[in-house]
């Protein structure tokens, strides 16, 4: 199966330097394991995406200053592709790992990316979109992988281009 890691240009140069796509725990929610996705598209799924942000959400996000205006680093710029086997035994679907109301709580939030603390209105509408079909919950497309996934596994690089989509790069693993 085809699954997607979505990083930032300067974390896509740090895992062809090491090798491999190392495990992290964003948000505390997992056990240190490799986020994925079966989604081409990188929205809905908590990744801030290098829109402008008020100085007090620059306070809590790795960010840069462009025109005077901070921005969340993008983290929707590049989009590796992997190939792994649906079987593999260190590939767990986040909906088998949360419970229902974890499930929602994260689908809730990553549809807020840039928000530490998302005001209860924004939590509610979300919901609502939700029920109301409007909004899609990612949750069922999320997969981790338990261990470090070789550069050698990675089927293609695509970056996002100032249009908005993604245009597939030379894969160079040197």
């Amino acid at each position: 199966m085809l699954l997607f890691h979505y990083t930032t240009e300067q974390n896509k140069t740090g895992i062809f330097k090491s090798g491999e796509i190392k495990p992290s725990a964003p948000g505390g929610l997992s056990p240190g394991w490799v986020s994925l996705t079966s989604d081409v598209e990188p929205a809905g799924h908590g990744l801030p995406d290098g829109r402008s942000i008020s100085w007090e959400q620059a306070k809590h996000l790795s960010r840069e200053i462009i025109g005077g205006v901070p921005h969340c680093w993008d983290h929707t710029k590049c989009r590796l592709t992997i190939a792994l086997e649906e079987s593999d035994l260190n590939l767990v679907w986040a909906t088998a790992h949360h419970s229902k109301k974890e499930l929602l709580g994260l689908d809730v939030s990553a549809h807020n990316p840039v928000d530490r603390l998302v005001p209860d209105l924004n939590l509610l509408l979300t919901v609502q979109r939700f029920s109301l079909g409007s909004l899609v919950r990612k949750s069922p497309m999320w997969w981790y992988y338990k261990n470090p996934i070789p550069i050698l596994w990675i089927a293609e690089i695509a970056i996002r281009d100032a249009s908005g989509k993604y245009v597939e790069v030379a894969l160079s693993r040197s």
